[in-house]
């Protein structure tokens, strides 16, 4: 039980992750630009 919870949780955490890693890249791009 503990290992499926740990799979089910695992992909949340890499999706919120992930949109702050884009959110991050997005506004250096958005400053970047002149």
């Amino acid at each position: 039980m503990r290992q499926n919870k740990e799979i089910e949780t695992r992909p949340i955490a890499i999706i919120i992750l992930w949109r702050s890693k884009e959110r991050s890249d997005a506004a250096q791009t958005i400053e970047s630009m002149p």
